[in-house]
C-alpha cells in the first residue's frame, strides 16, 4: 500500500501523523497541554492536507476540521481531552 497525501483526509491518517507529532513535541510542553496540542496539530494537519488537495469551500474545511478533531483526541484519547467538569474522576 502506497502512502499518499489523501490519506490526511481521513480520521485514521491524522490519527497516526498527530501520534507521531505529538510524541517528538510534548517534551516542550507542560503536560497539561499535550492534549490541546494533539488537537490543534489534527486540525491543522487536517485543513492543510485539504487546502493542498482541490477546491476549497466552507463545507470541505468543515469537513477538515472535524477530521482533525477527531484525529487529534483519537491520537491523544477521549479521557485525556475530556474536562473533568463534564466527566469528573471516578471516586474510589
Amino acid at each position: 500500500m502506497e502512502l499518499q497525501l489523501s490519506d490526511l483526509l481521513n480520521v485514521t491518517g491524522v490519527a497516526a501523523l498527530c501520534v507521531l507529532l505529538v510524541q517528538i513535541l510534548k517534551r516542550y510542553l507542560p503536560e497539561d497541554k499535550i492534549p490541546l496540542l494533539a488537537v490543534g496539530l489534527g486540525i491543522t494537519v487536517a485543513v492543510l492536507a485539504r487546502c493542498v488537495l482541490g477546491p476549497v469551500s466552507p463545507e470541505t474545511v468543515a469537513q477538515a476540521v472535524l477530521t482533525g478533531f477527531l484525529g487529534g483526541i483519537g491520537s491523544i484519547g477521549v479521557y485525556e481531552i475530556t474536562p473533568r467538569a463534564v466527566l469528573p474522576a471516578k471516586s474510589d
